[in-house]
């Protein structure tokens, strides 16, 4: 049995869809498992912060188990200064 070229290349086509559809399911799945694991790792009374990217644009959401609150931030200065100014009220 003999393969060509338009084939081969319309077979690579479906594969690749494939999987990238099965790691893009997957994705959610493993960052609430990553998450999981790092607040586990990591506890007490300190700020958690989780990067994440939206339209290629990565931005900031922080939540300060001491008050409770959860902040959003698109630019990594505004979280900076939210930081420091925590430590200082």
């Amino acid at each position: 049995m003999g393969w060509n070229l338009p084939d081969l290349q319309r077979q690579r086509q479906r594969l690749e869809a494939l999987v990238q559809s099965q790691s893009s399911s997957m994705r959610p799945v493993l960052h609430r498992l990553g998450q999981g694991v790092q607040d586990w790792l990591v506890p007490g009374n300190g700020p958690r912060i989780r990067q994440h990217w939206q339209h290629g644009t990565a931005h900031w959401t922080a939540y300060d188990p001491v008050t409770h609150q959860t902040q959003r931030f698109s630019c990594e200065d505004d979280l900076r200064h939210w930081l420091e100014r925590r430590y200082y009220e």
